[in-house]
């Protein structure tokens, strides 16, 4: 995997993926002009610290349905 292809961009989407209204409790919230890097403000919520902190599980709390470097990662389950 190519990792130095990875840049500031992809790395912004994955962090508004964290606070995108889908998710069941955001782990981040984010104000300002959320097309831009330089004009967002990003804070942690309660969820994002308690799973900072190892009180709380992201994938437990919000599940996963993503595509990470061509691997799908999925916590439903199938029947």
């Amino acid at each position: 995997m190519d990792w130095i292809t990875w840049g500031d961009a992809y790395l912004f989407s994955r962090l508004k993926g964290l606070a995108a209204p889908a998710q069941r409790q955001p782990l981040v919230a984010l104000t300002g002009n959320p097309l831009s890097m330089r004009e967002t403000e990003v804070v942690l919520t309660q969820t994002g610290r308690a799973v900072l902190e190892g009180r709380a599980n992201s994938v437990a709390l919000n599940g996963i349905d993503d595509w990470v470097g061509g691997i799908h990662l999925n916590s439903a389950r199938e029947t």
